[in-house]
């Protein structure tokens, strides 16, 4: 559906005319330039699909509310329709534009989101299509048992956690220490056909196998040293709150894999009219310190494969594992890495040390036209455009599904072991 209506820029007085256009979402932040001169304009658009007792209105009952900040709200006869008029237009499901987003003189088709996925993405338009379709098409009460299920297992409510799971997964756990595998494959299940997987995994796995090769007991010691120290409840904790987060902002993520699946020199033109900064830099800032635990147990994973032991770095200044873990920073572990050329190219790239440092201490901001993060740590400028800042974020996310599906998995192995007495 869309929402039509007559605007005037604070600044310049320049009147124009907005189309946003909405279908899954409910509250759509968004933002764009004044066509005259270039103010950056905030939007908000409320729309209210249900009645206060949450029955489903039909649609010509669906109330709309659009708020723009640095601009004031005109009737339409108040408007001088000529050559020169904007029309702006804003897909709010899909708040990517080619640069084509203003027109001037008459009111135009809708370019919607469908011919300009078809034409960006060519071949691609029809998987993409359906990843998205997946991801939007998902019952929201089944999340919401899912996180249910998880805050139960927190809560110690395992008897609780294990009925709310029977619910929704195909897994049912045999024991109450099974609930946060199922939640982390389930949560794996239903983000995975939306992000895409991890490109990595298959070498993750080879180095499982040589380690079983090695020395079975071995394989599981990393997992053991977490949960024995205490650690491994908060590492989960963040994992899922996480993972939740994921799923709740879907759109900034079918942003992410729009720009990963378009060609360099289409990608090179987009204009990205989501207006969601905090939340974006916050979601990438809580996927490095995720990521930076899977980057510290694959050092661990490469000392046992590759010297024979846990705590036999390729630094002679790190001499324990358990005190690596608990205080190696970000750029320590991602030096480490770099050993195995593969996943340290993956994490150097994805897990930006640059940005992630200025988004921890508050040093980001958006360029006045949304499409440039600005920089500044320790003295050093950085810039780095949008579309490859949510290409990052998209790399993190598949990381991290895997590593959340594989480290509640080798937990619950570690706990079986244990309760049968190895």
């Amino acid at each position: 559906m869309v929402d039509r209506s007559f605007w005037k820029c604070a600044g310049c007085s320049t009147s124009f005319v907005l189309r946003v256009s909405w279908a899954y979402n409910v509250d759509h932040l968004f933002r764009f330039n004044c066509p005259s001169c270039k103010s950056e304009l905030d939007g908000q658009l409320v729309i209210n699909f249900r009645t206060t007792d949450g029955t489903l209105l039909p649609p010509e009952r669906w109330d709309t509310f659009l708020r723009i900040e640095g601009a004031q709200k005109l009737t339409e006869s108040q408007v001088v329709f000529n050559e020169q008029t904007a029309w702006i237009t804003i897909f709010s499901d899909l708040p990517i534009d080619a640069a084509h987003h203003v027109q001037r003189g008459k009111d135009v088709p809708l370019y919607g989101p469908t011919m300009f996925t078809m034409a960006c993405l060519d071949k691609k338009v029809f998987e993409y299509g359906k990843r998205t379709e997946h991801i939007y098409s998902l019952p929201e009460n089944d999340i919401k048992v899912l996180k249910s299920a998880f805050n139960a297992f927190k809560r110690k409510d395992l008897e609780n956690a294990k009925s709310l799971l029977d619910k929704v997964s195909f897994s049912v756990p045999k024991k109450s220490h099974h609930v946060a595998s199922i939640c982390g494959i389930t949560y794996s299940s239903i983000l995975i056909p939306f992000v895409g997987p991890f490109v990595h995994s298959g070498i993750y796995l080879e180095f499982i196998d040589k380690m079983l090769s090695l020395d079975k007991m071995n394989t599981f010691v990393i997992p053991k040293q977490l949960i024995d120290s205490g650690r491994f409840e908060s590492i989960l904790n963040l994992h899922f709150e996480l993972l939740g987060s994921l799923i709740d902002n879907k759109l900034i993520l079918s942003i992410a894999l729009f720009i990963d699946m378009c060609p360099e020199a289409v990608r090179e033109s987009l204009v990205i009219t989501a207006n969601y900064p905090e939340l974006v830099l916050r979601i990438y800032e809580q996927l490095c310190e995720a990521n930076h635990t899977f980057v510290k147990i694959f050092v661990g994973l490469m000392n046992i494969v590759n010297r024979g032991g846990i705590h036999r770095f390729n630094r002679t200044n790190i001499k324990d594992f358990g005190t690596f873990f608990e205080r190696a920073t970000i750029s320590t572990s991602l030096d480490l890495v770099t050993e195995h050329p593969g996943i340290g190219e993956y994490f150097n790239t994805n897990l930006d040390r640059k940005i992630r440092n200025a988004i921890a201490h508050r040093s980001v901001q958006f360029t006045p036209n949304g499409q440039t993060l600005n920089s500044t740590f320790s003295g050093e400028k950085y810039s780095i455009d949008y579309p490859t800042f949510l290409m990052k974020l998209l790399g993190l996310s598949q990381s991290i599904l895997f590593f959340t599906a594989v480290l509640t998995d080798m937990n619950r192995i570690v706990t079986d072991i244990a309760s049968n007495g190895g």
